[in-house]
C-alpha cells in the first residue's frame, strides 16, 4: 500500500495563504467540504490546488431533504451533481457521509429497505463517480447522528455488497471512539484504508480534548505500514 500523506481540511478561496503554509508543514491533501455543492467554488479551489501542488478530495452529507427510501432517484441525480462539481475541482474522489443526511437518524437498527436502497444509492454513485475517474468514500458516522452506516465492517459488507471497485471506506477517529471495539481491530476490519480523519476525540472542551491515539495506535500494523506515536504527534515511518 502506499504511504500515507498528510492532509488537513480547509476552504480554498483566493491566494489562500494557510495552503502555502500547509505545504511547507507537509500537506499534500487538501479535504474541501462540499456542502452545498450548487454553490462550492470550484474554479478556484481547482486553481489553488494546482497553484500550491496539492491533491484535493471533496466531502460532504446528503441535504437534509433528501432521503435514500423515500427519494432515491433524486439522491442519485445530487450524488452525479456532486461527483461533477468535485471532478471540475480538480478532486480524485468524493466521500463522506454519501449514503445519509448527518444528524438524521432512527436511533434503531438500519431495516434491510434501508440497506437495500443504501447500497442502490452508493451503486449509482459509484457509477457516476467512476465515469469521471473517480472513487468513492463511504464514512461510517457513530449512532447519534445515523443509524445507517456506523462501523468499518457494516462498510466493508456494504462494499462487498455492491462489487464496485472504486468505493472505498473513509475511517474517522472520533467515531470509531465511540462505536468500534478498538482502533487495531476497526483498521483490520476495513482491510486497505484509503481515507482516514484524525480528530480530539477524548472528552473534553471543544478544541481542547486530546486525540488520544498513542495508546490504541501504538505498534498496530495497518498493511505494510507501522503507526508510531511520538511527542503527542501521530507518525509513520518514511521507508
Amino acid at each position: 500500500m502506499p504511504l500515507p500523506r498528510f492532509g488537513t481540511r480547509m476552504k480554498l478561496t483566493g491566494s489562500c495563504p494557510p495552503l502555502a503554509l500547509g505545504y511547507s508543514a507537509g500537506v499534500r491533501v487538501i479535504d474541501t467540504s462540499l456542502l452545498g455543492a450548487e454553490r462550492f467554488d470550484f474554479i478556484g479551489t481547482r486553481h489553488a490546488g494546482e497553484r500550491h501542488g496539492v491533491e484535493i478530495v471533496c466531502s460532504l452529507g446528503l441535504p437534509d431533504a433528501l432521503d435514500v427510501m423515500a427519494r432515491g432517484n433524486e439522491v442519485t441525480d445530487y450524488l452525479a451533481f456532486a461527483c461533477r462539481v468535485a471532478c471540475d475541482a480538480g478532486a480524485g474522489a468524493l466521500s463522506g457521509v454519501t449514503y445519509g443526511t448527518i444528524g438524521k437518524t432512527t436511533f434503531a437498527l438500519a431495516t434491510k429497505a434501508e440497506f437495500d436502497a443504501r447500497a442502490a444509492g452508493i451503486d449509482r454513485a459509484a457509477k457516476s463517480a467512476k465515469d469521471l475517474n473517480m472513487r468513492l468514500g463511504i464514512e461510517p458516522c457513530n449512532r447519534y447522528e445515523t443509524h445507517l452506516l456506523n462501523t468499518a465492517q457494516q462498510s466493508v459488507a456494504l462494499i462487498e455488497r455492491i462489487g464496485a471497485d472504486n468505493i472505498f471506506v473513509h475511517l474517522d477517529t472520533y467515531h470509531m471512539n465511540i462505536e468500534e471495539v478498538g482502533m487495531a481491530k476497526c483498521f483490520a476490519d476495513a482491510g486497505g484504508i484509503w481515507a482516514m480523519s484524525i480528530y480530539q476525540n477524548q472528552i473534553g472542551a471543544c478544541l481542547g480534548g486530546d486525540a488520544g491515539l498513542g495508546r490504541q495506535l501504538c505498534g498496530t500494523q495497518v498493511g505494510r505500514v507501522k503507526w508510531r506515536f511520538d511527542a503527542g504527534k501521530l507518525c509513520v515511518p518514511r521507508t
